[in-house]
């Protein structure tokens, strides 16, 4: 018995030794939790360190991965009423005019065709339009959201 006897007893970090139902938690876990390690690794039972060789190691080459990765950066540019603070054709923030249809949100130079001022009325973006969603549960909230000042 020396080093290398008792280095192949140690279980694997990468996750390569999880179950089948282990690793559900995990991938269920790092959903609910937006890759909160910390919080992944209770939920699991599994140690931090483990955890991130798994995120590392296995997760980041899968495609819920990559889903993850767009939702958590679309819920990072979102402001915390939940509508965009950037604008959906060339993703920069200023001054927006958002959708009473969706929570998307855009420069007036950037519609086509493009607006020179804010509309009084309701409006809707191409894709609410496409999609005949003209939805907007509470009114003042719309207004309150009609024009989104820049930083």
């Amino acid at each position: 018995p020396g080093f290398y006897t008792d280095l192949a007893e140690v279980p694997p970090l990468d996750g390569t030794d999880w179950s089948k139902e282990e690793k559900n938690l995990f991938n269920e876990s790092i959903w609910s939790y937006r890759k909160d390690i910390g919080k992944v690794a209770k939920h699991t039972g599994k140690s931090i360190n483990n955890c991130l060789a798994y995120y590392y190691g296995s997760f980041k080459q899968t495609a819920d991965y990559a889903r993850l990765k767009s939702v958590c950066s679309i819920e990072e540019k979102q402001t915390k009423d939940g509508y965009a603070d950037y604008c959906a054709v060339c993703d920069d923030g200023g001054e927006l005019l958002c959708c009473d249809g969706c929570k998307n949100a855009y420069h007036l130079g950037c519609l086509d065709p493009p607006l020179l001022e804010i509309p009084a009325d309701d409006w809707y973006c191409v894709e609410c339009v496409m999609n005949k969603n003209f939805n907007c549960s509470d009114p003042k909230r719309k207004k309150q959201r009609r024009s989104r000042g820049g930083t």
